[in-house]
């Protein structure tokens, strides 16, 4: 049961570990159909970007829970910088190590000292070498995702 954090859905991500033992999932604001626009990795201009330099807050922020505690996850904002069509970010914004508990809890990227003008990505990474039980799986919970 994934007993979401707000509402009646969250996100469930589950991980086995295999060669190269880490997992990263990218969340992209560009277009996922069509050519020659799929995928879309920052390369050309067709992406879409969000201005957040207005934000009051400039964070990011996101409730995690693990499906046991000590699951460690990491989130980056804007690790297309390095494109020519990507962040403005010239270098991720990330998050230390976070290790989770089996309880929902707020966690925060502060966003100030980033340019925040056209931000069009962010990822999780998970990673074998950083678990508590290096050998089990992984299973952690997201829920409400957003920037302030």
């Amino acid at each position: 049961q994934a007993n979401p954090q707000e509402g009646n859905m969250c996100m469930a991500v589950s991980i086995r570990w295999e060669d190269p033992y880490w997992c990263g999932v990218g969340f992209i604001s560009g277009p996922d159909k069509g050519k020659p626009y799929a995928p879309w990795w920052g390369k050309t201009p067709h992406g879409w970007y969000y201005d957040l330099s207005q934000l009051k807050r400039k964070k990011f922020v996101l409730y995690m829970r693990g499906e046991k505690g000590g699951e460690q996850v990491q989130w980056k904002v804007g690790f297309l910088g390095h494109e020519r069509y990507g962040d403005s970010l010239p270098f991720p914004a990330e998050t230390k190590w976070l290790k989770l508990e089996n309880g929902w809890k707020r966690y925060e990227l502060d966003l100030e000292k980033c340019n925040l003008s056209r931000v069009c990505s962010l990822c999780f990474v998970v990673a074998q070498p950083y678990q508590d039980n290096p050998d089990d799986p992984v299973t952690f919970y997201i829920d409400s995702v957003h920037f302030e």
